[in-house]
């Protein structure tokens, strides 16, 4: 009997222990049970889910090329394309990818791209201290010595696919018909392709305009 007895006072002093811990700590345990003929059934917990955010959906336009710089904006290494967020929502352009007719581009970092906002994209940081592209701008800078292996002047394309891959834009111009046919006029050295509604994409050469001076971010 004393043996029982001793069993029972260790189960009471047990859980005491835990008692005084849950009222210490308030961490307070609720359930709820349902008893039909002696048999219990324990409720199930289910959460009311969270809503997903409904950040709507990013729409990222080539809006600008300059593929042929002059001598007052540097050098054949100092090209850049201009992008644009025409859509509601941000992206995060880590993993997108730029093609020229052989050749690719990364971009390797975060850059976050929220609704109406632009990026620049160069090979070279000092390719910016020829121009006063504006603060807000995203400046993307991708390395090597030049764009690509160098836009081509008289023909070439710039491809824009996100890391899917998934083709999202293009432009051509001159002899290369990638994107239109016929494509965009090959225009003066120092000026640049500019797409001239920057949210409006028919996907045809008529989209894009000679800009004299260049806009780079705007």
């Amino acid at each position: 009997m004393n043996k029982y007895v001793n069993y029972i006072k260790v189960l009471f002093v047990c859980a005491a222990v835990i008692l005084i811990g849950v009222v210490a700590t308030g961490a307070y345990f609720t359930d709820r049970e349902t008893s039909v003929n002696n048999s219990f059934t324990a409720a199930i917990w289910s959460p009311t889910p969270l809503p997903l955010p409904s950040p709507g959906a990013a729409n990222i336009l080539i809006t600008e090329v300059y593929y042929n710089p002059d001598a007052n904006h540097g050098t054949a290494d100092d090209e850049w394309i201009e992008i644009y967020n025409a859509g509601s929502g941000s992206v995060n352009l880590k993993g997108w990818i730029l093609w020229d007719n052989n050749s690719s581009e990364t971009i390797h970092e975060n850059h976050i791209l929220n609704p109406g906002e632009y990026a620049l994209i160069s090979s070279n940081a000092s390719t910016w201290n020829y121009w006063s592209e504006p603060s807000s701008a995203e400046i993307i800078i991708v390395g090597g010595l030049e764009l690509f292996n160098g836009l081509a002047n008289t023909g070439d394309r710039v491809v824009l696919f996100n890391p899917t891959p998934s083709e999202k834009d293009a432009v051509s111009w001159g002899t290369d018909t990638y994107a239109f046919s016929p494509s965009v006029a090959v225009f003066t050295q120092g000026h640049s392709a500019e797409r001239s509604n920057h949210s409006v994409d028919t996907n045809s050469a008529s989209d894009w305009i000679d800009q004299t001076n260049p806009t780079p971010g705007g």
